[in-house]
């Protein structure tokens, strides 16, 4: 079979390449899984970093902030009937991307007729006519264009398509009409979408729109009379959607999770790049031991002391919050000293790193370092101690450390008065009952995964 290919070109200042890329591996996404078992057309999409390069044997889509002579989005074609589109750029110019691409693989020359059965509109209704049919153009996305019924990939918003079935002659449970199941019949027409067709008796292109209430009607001229070279081509020159795809808030279609998504994926994609980050630099065997680093440490007890450090012991290294398979000197110190602390110490030391981090150790106000230097097991609430590092040094600084009692007076849990409401009674009950128990990593787990010895 053979493998159309498709590529993304920015002619406008608005859209880098970066931007072609994004939307051009969520495209190849949605011709890949979504598209092509469908129709049964293989194609990719890829991101041309020059618009003024185009190879052999590719259509391009182009991204133009000015429509220009052309007076319209859509299908054109060459001199040699080699099909392109026109993209405007706008927030949402993938949907008008992903749109004009399927339409482009289904019909490149933009003339391609299939004949079903004859619709009218009767009292506001789209009704079929069994007795008729018409040679309605295949355009996959225009029943169904309006933004409510696009979808996201990732966070990149692209077009619903409907299905070969959507020609049917009548409807069957169970049968898929359109992509997202919007289209839930043959030749439903969606609000804010259009069908067009050749009427043979008219030798005339006719259309409903659905743009309010359902309208059909007949478009001026004719087709081989028109510059436009193709069916589509004349279509499109005739027909002004109430909503330009390009130019919508993105967070207005696709169910309103716009925003959700693009934060999550952006959160997910820069942790999961460290930790291939982290994957690339694992140590190989015989790399320094946590042995190794605590006589480092020991070693170098006097330089790492820095004025503002609490605590230093031996752990793993993290990049950007991300555990690696690094062994590294772990220096602590109060938040509000970390950064004076990592000025002043180097960056390594004898090809070992030195992270600072911020001491999790619990500080009140008014007690300055003495909470922290007595914050370990036996002296706080089990919930607020840390586990004692094997080799590790307990800075003290200039403030005298808290006794382990009066650490524990400090921290000990309140007991607060409370008397029951009337005919109200605590009293404990014995059964079988299921608990169900989170451990985030949200927060907290650099601080678990760092007291591994």
């Amino acid at each position: 079979m053979l493998v159309r290919r498709i590529g993304l070109a920015s002619l406008s200042d608005s859209v880098n390449l970066t931007d072609l890329v994004r939307v051009a591996a969520a495209l190849n996404i949605q011709v890949a899984r979504d598209f092509q078992p469908i129709w049964n057309s293989v194609a990719t999409v890829s991101a041309l970093a020059d618009a003024d390069a185009i190879e052999p044997g590719l259509w391009p889509v182009f991204i133009v902030d000015d429509i220009g002579d052309s007076g319209i989005t859509g299908l054109h074609l060459t001199d040699t009937n080699q099909p392109y589109a026109l993209v405007q750029a706008g927030d949402s110019w993938s949907l008008t991307a992903s749109h004009e691409c399927l339409e482009m693989l289904v019909d490149p020359s933009g003339n391609r007729l299939l004949p079903s059965t004859s619709i009218t509109v009767v009292d506001g209704e789209v009704r079929d006519l069994p007795g008729q049919k018409f040679e309605y153009l295949v355009e996959i996305a225009d029943p169904s264009e309006d933004p409510a019924n696009a979808y996201l990939i990732d966070d990149v918003l692209v077009s619903d398509f409907y299905t070969p079935n959507f020609f049917d002659p009548i409807g069957a449970p169970g049968v898929r009409y359109s992509f997202t199941g919007r289209i839930s019949r043959p030749r439903q027409i969606l609000p804010g979408g259009y069908i067009s067709w050749l009427n043979q008796d008219l030798n005339q292109m006719q259309q409903l729109r659905s743009f309010g209430a359902p309208e059909i009607v007949t478009l001026p001229g004719h087709p081989a009379a028109s510059n436009r070279r193709s069916l589509r081509g004349f279509v499109d020159s005739h027909t002004e959607p109430p909503v330009r795809l390009s130019k919508i808030p993105p967070a207005k279609a696709a169910g309103g999770y716009y925003d959700q998504r693009s934060q999550w994926r952006l959160a997910a994609s820069t942790r999961r790049a460290t930790s291939f980050t982290a994957a690339r630099r694992r140590l190989p065997t015989g790399g320094p031991t946590s042995e190794d680093v605590q006589r480092l440490i020991q070693a170098h007890e006097d330089q790492l002391r820095v004025t503002g450090s609490t605590r230093i012991y031996a752990g793993w290294h993290f990049e950007n919050s991300w555990i690696t398979y690094q062994r590294a000197i772990v220096v602590q110190a109060r938040r509000a000293d970390v950064e004076a602390v990592r000025d002043a110490l180097p960056a390594e030391m004898e090809g070992v790193p030195i992270d600072v981090r911020v001491d999790p150790r619990p500080q009140r106000a008014g007690h300055a370092m003495a909470p922290l230097a007595a914050a370990a097991p036996g002296t706080v609430r089990g919930e607020l101690a840390l586990p004692t590092m094997p080799g590790e040094i307990l800075v003290q600084g200039d403030v005298p450390v808290a006794s382990a009692p009066t650490a524990a007076a400090h921290q000990a849990k309140p007991h607060l008065p409370y008397t029951p409401p009337p005919g109200v009674a605590l009293a404990p009950v014995t059964g079988r009952m299921k608990l169900r128990l989170h451990a985030s990593p949200e927060r907290g787990w650099a601080d678990v995964i760092s007291c591994a010895p």
